[in-house]
């Protein structure tokens, strides 16, 4: 079943695997893996890996070169996608940076 579903693009169900991956549940913990199923899941729409991207990039988790603008960049189109997640990310960032009007 998840085969057939990652092989028809299914980003939900490759976001759940990537998490499976860096959890090491189901699957052996695999944080390179997760990331390129991340990516995979983000160009496939998932405002969840998109999320997780921004989370990646400004962290420099999973391998991923620490970028924060990246990170930002791929929040923000998390967030335009109606990620709860990543709306709350960027409003902390606005804060702590004294732009409160557009924390708000």
């Amino acid at each position: 079943q998840l085969k057939l579903r990652m092989e028809k693009d299914d980003a939900e169900c490759i976001f759940g695997i990537a998490s499976k991956y860096m959890e090491g549940t189901d699957f052996p913990k695999d944080e390179g893996k997760a990331f390129e199923l991340y990516q995979r899941a983000a160009k496939l729409g998932s405002a969840n890996a998109l999320a997780v991207l921004g989370r990646c990039y400004e962290g420099g988790y999973l391998g991923a070169a620490k970028d924060n603008q990246k990170g930002i960049y791929y929040k923000e189109l998390a967030a335009a996608k109606g990620n709860v997640h990543a709306r709350r990310d960027l409003a902390l960032a606005c804060g702590r940076n004294g732009f409160i009007d557009l924390a708000i």
